[in-house]
């Protein structure tokens, strides 16, 4: 008999999965890979976003058992997020020949994918729906994150790391943008105020 923790960790690896394969599905989207073209990438198309997101698909099942699994303080997920990532985005670059797909995508659906197993776990609190389950699932994510801009961002003011700068730490230097850190810290106020709104109006019934 499958427990109800492998139930709660097929259902959302299974959605994760689904997410990535519908996001380069979307058309048209300028500028991006989608179904009709490449956009303004010249070394991608959709074919490499597929065993992008194929060779990603195992790394969710990861993420969402150590959420479902996790009981202790939130922020004691992100370095396992972490380790389960990095394996996730060399797994990436070997599926596209060294082409970086999704690794923005990565960073934030593996978040989120970690923190809905931990809100919908067997220790978690039940009665959570709706709505309220994806606010829920967001400050999950923003708890796991606390104090990561701090920490990645504002502290490169005074030390600076001897590799090269990424273009999120780039940003934060000149223009004091948090970027992806920020976004997925706040709870991630885009997505849940703005995109999840306009994705349900669309998908509802019409008259």
């Amino acid at each position: 008999e499958v427990s109800a923790a492998a139930e709660t960790v097929k259902k959302i690896s299974q959605l994760s999965l689904e997410a990535m394969l519908m996001e380069v599905a979307a058309s048209p989207a300028p500028g991006l890979v989608d179904r009709f073209n490449s956009g303004a990438h010249d070394d991608m198309d959709l074919m490499t976003f597929l065993r992008s997101s194929s060779a990603l698909s195992s790394a969710m099942t990861e993420l969402s058992r150590v959420g479902v699994a996790h009981v202790g303080p939130r922020p004691e997920l992100l370095p396992k997020i972490r380790s389960i990532g990095i394996r996730a985005e060399h797994d990436m670059f070997n599926a596209t020949y060294g082409v970086n797909t999704q690794k923005g995508l990565l960073f934030l659906l593996g978040i989120l994918t970690a923190a809905a197993g931990n809100v919908l776990g067997p220790s978690a609190k039940a009665g959570i729906t709706g709505g309220g389950l994806a606010s829920a699932i967001c400050d999950c994510a923003a708890q796991i994150c606390g104090g990561l801009v701090a920490r990645e961002l504002e502290s490169l003011k005074h030390q600076r790391p001897e590799r090269q700068l990424t273009a999120g730490e780039h940003y934060y230097l000149a223009h004091g943008f948090t970027g992806i850190r920020g976004e997925i810290e706040a709870g991630p106020p885009t997505g849940l105020s703005a995109c999840l709104p306009r994705l349900k109006e669309t998908l509802a019934p019409g008259p």
